[in-house]
């Protein structure tokens, strides 16, 4: 019961900064820590800036696309994936946390512009179909999203996968409450800034 409240709430607030209520797809969002206030240009809007996290036995999803750019007064980056199950999509991780960052093989440190940055990390992911034999790449994209219209995103880059999980940032002009919300048809997660 808590769960499907959950999903109104995020609807009818993502509806008041878009002007639209309508949602494809069947949606559940997991999030983990204390509601946060309105603040900024989408004054109906409540996020928070706690650890988001959907856990639980989940089929592996191969990374397909990601995007970010402008949901009305929100900020959105959107990752999809190709599921190996019925279309429910992967666990996640959202958090801030502190650079440095480090990545590669072997590791190696780098700084990213940015005041704030969050977080991502799916799994079980991966950006390349480790099913089969030659392990065919299954994300093509970009390891920095390009977007042209958006709020507060400063960069959002891509880490090398890693023990099953796809890892991303997202770098902001400062801390800023955020939803994440993971929906079937087509799969996604898509991380909601405002």
């Amino acid at each position: 019961m808590r769960l499907v409240l959950v999903a109104c709430v995020f609807a009818l607030a993502l509806g008041a900064c878009d002007g639209s209520s309508s949602q494809t797809g069947s949606t559940t969002s997991t999030t983990t820590g204390s509601t946060g206030t309105p603040a900024g240009p989408c004054p109906t809007f409540h996020g928070t800036t706690a650890r988001a996290a959907s856990v639980g036995p989940r089929p592996i999803g191969f990374l397909t696309d990601a995007t970010a750019g402008v949901a009305g007064c929100l900020d959105q980056v959107m990752f999809s994936f190709r599921s190996l199950g019925n279309g429910t999509p992967p666990g996640y991780v959202v958090e801030y946390k502190d650079p440095p960052f480090s990545d590669g093989d072997p590791p190696r440190e780098f700084s990213l512009d940015g005041a704030a940055f969050l977080s991502v990390t799916i799994a079980p992911a991966a950006s390349f179909d480790v099913t089969q034999e030659d392990h065919p790449r299954t994300y093509f994209g970009n390891l920095l999203l390009q977007y042209d219209d958006h709020h507060h995103l400063v960069l959002v880059r891509k880490f090398d996968d890693a023990l099953g999980t796809v890892r991303w940032v997202i770098a902001l002009d400062g801390k800023r409450p955020f939803v994440v919300d993971s929906a079937a048809d087509p799969t996604r997660i898509t991380v909601y800034i405002g």
